[in-house]
């Protein structure tokens, strides 16, 4: 989880989803408390503030540790594998 984050935009939308079919969407813009931005596309039968909340930690935790990278220092976390 990011130590800390804030809705600072949303905009509702049209997007695609996995299956090709057209759904109406939320688009959240983020701000983490190091400084990253980053947009979420929720579609709006997901759109609820319990489970916004939960993709918002999710995703800010993963923005923020990939915004520390550094070409001295590799990941903590093995890279997924392909298979």
């Amino acid at each position: 989880m990011s130590e800390s984050w804030q809705v600072v935009g949303q905009r509702q939308s049209t997007v695609r989803n996995a299956s090709g079919q057209f759904e109406d969407a939320m688009i959240v813009t983020v701000k983490t408390g190091k400084g990253n931005t980053f947009n979420l596309t929720i579609p709006m039968s997901q759109y609820t503030p319990a489970n916004v909340h939960a993709l918002i930690d999710a995703q800010a935790a993963q923005v923020d540790a990939v915004s520390s990278l550094t070409a001295s220092q590799p990941p903590s976390s093995p890279e997924p594998s392909q298979g």
